[in-house]
């Protein structure tokens, strides 16, 4: 009897389901938890990683505008927005330059998260990071650049101009809707077109981009912002308001020096090398004039500087080129001039003059030959004169506007001596 109940107890299969089941439910609550978990884990991720994109996006873009000091903070800026904002935790850790590239910016985000459920096979928290790397590339290069960052038609094109540019392009850093502006029966020629706005035409003009127009981009920097344009102690007046006019020699030759109250030339006169500071006064080049320097010595050229020694800066003068003149100058090369690869620069803290005053006329004949940058920051330049090709012309003015025809290029900057004006684009590349 005894043996036949014990028999029966370790035969009998009654609750071992139960049995079973209470020894496998720690494991299955634990996997279900850590599938939980997991996918918790997942978003945030992909949370992270939008974090981290559009971190390193925006520490591009900061290079993209030469802002390099600023690179980090925007990353974290951009990152917190996403949620994501640098502590002890999460961390965004921020590398510029990355791998030794100075426009590559590196960006890692790291979170760790408490362990709920998993915690049961480990305690340590779970550590969610995301990468991204943005670059910075060049698009080409532009050899006229508007710098107002809101002015309408800052560059403009109108009546029946006629614009060839080589291996160089247009940009306008206006934010307005009409930035960079083609009107009449004008024709363009240009790798491409580049604005911080909108891009229009109208009436019969031709506009021809084979790189495209690129409307509401980010503005290109300014490569010559910090020029100086001090003139040199003593600043004395080698000529004061000194003028060419007939009857004269067949020409008058120029000197290098300071030209207080301006420098006009009437008749037909060459520029010997160096440096031409006007102070207080406007450089005019009258009818018919022929103009050339005597730059035949390798890396030789002229610079002129309208500035001013005083504290008026409504006296710094401005260009102007009339009529049918025959204009020929070209910048040094040569390191040991001053302004290498400047043809014409103006005191950035001259009077915007938008409506009146304040334009700087390129208004010359068929000869028109200006090798070198054109400078005026603060104030418009009005082309209105036909041109001809040559090696190198730079134009970076407030506004820029062309009425006639010209030919641009910028092939032979470089060995000029100048920047170039780059057009850049931020990507993400990891």
């Amino acid at each position: 009897m005894i043996g036949r109940s014990f028999f029966s107890v370790i035969t009998d299969k009654r609750g071992a389901v139960a049995i079973v089941m209470a020894l496998a439910f720690p494991v299955v609550v634990g996997m279900a938890g850590l599938g939980v978990e997991a996918a918790h884990w997942y978003l945030v991720k992909r949370q992270a990683q939008t974090a981290a994109d559009t971190a390193a996006f925006a520490g591009a873009l900061e290079l993209a505008a030469n802002s390099s000091s600023t690179v980090t903070s925007a990353a974290r800026k951009e990152s917190g927005r996403n949620g994501f904002t640098h502590g002890s935790n999460p961390t965004v850790q921020v590398t510029n330059p990355y791998n030794g590239n100075s426009n590559a910016v590196e960006v890692i985000v790291t979170r760790d998260e408490t362990r709920l459920f998993s915690a049961i096979y480990m305690s340590a928290p779970a550590r969610i990071v995301a990468r991204a790397v943005g670059l910075v590339n060049a698009t080409g290069t532009a050899c006229i650049l508007a710098t107002n960052p809101s002015a309408s038609e800052a560059l403009k094109v109108t009546g029946s101009a006629v614009i060839k540019l080589e291996n160089c392009s247009l940009g306008s850093n206006s934010t307005a809707s009409d930035s960079m502006s083609f009107w009449g029966s004008s024709s363009v020629q240009a790798p491409s077109a580049w604005a911080a706005g909108g891009i229009v035409s109208g009436g019969s003009s031709l506009p021809s981009f084979p790189g495209g127009m690129a409307s509401y981009a980010w503005t290109i920097p300014d490569p010559y912002a910090n020029l100086d344009f001090t003139i040199p102690s003593p600043a004395t007046c080698d000529h004061n308001n000194f003028k060419t006019s007939p009857p004269s020699p067949p020409q008058t030759t120029l000197y290098p020096g300071v030209y207080c109250n301006g420098l006009k030339i009437s008749d037909s006169a060459v520029l010997e090398p160096g440096t031409y500071y006007i102070d207080k006064g406007d450089f005019q080049v009258g009818s018919n004039v022929v103009l050339t320097c005597n730059c035949s010595a390798a890396g030789s050229g002229v610079t002129i500087v309208l500035t001013t020694s005083g504290t008026d800066f409504s006296k710094i003068g401005s260009v102007d080129i009339n009529g049918t003149a025959k204009v020929t100058l070209q910048a040094p090369s040569s390191s040991t001039y001053r302004y290498p690869g400047k043809l014409f620069i103006q005191d950035p803290r001259a009077e915007l003059k938008l409506n009146g005053g304040g334009q700087n006329k390129f208004n010359g004949g068929a000869n028109l030959s200006l090798t070198g940058l054109l400078y005026f920051p603060n104030q418009t330049v009005e082309w209105s004169g036909n041109s001809a090709t040559s090696s190198c012309t730079q134009i970076v003015a407030n506004t820029v506007t062309f009425t006639g025809n010209t030919s641009l290029a910028n092939a032979g900057c470089a060995a000029l001596g100048l920047t170039p004006i780059t057009m850049k684009y931020a990507a993400l590349v990891e």
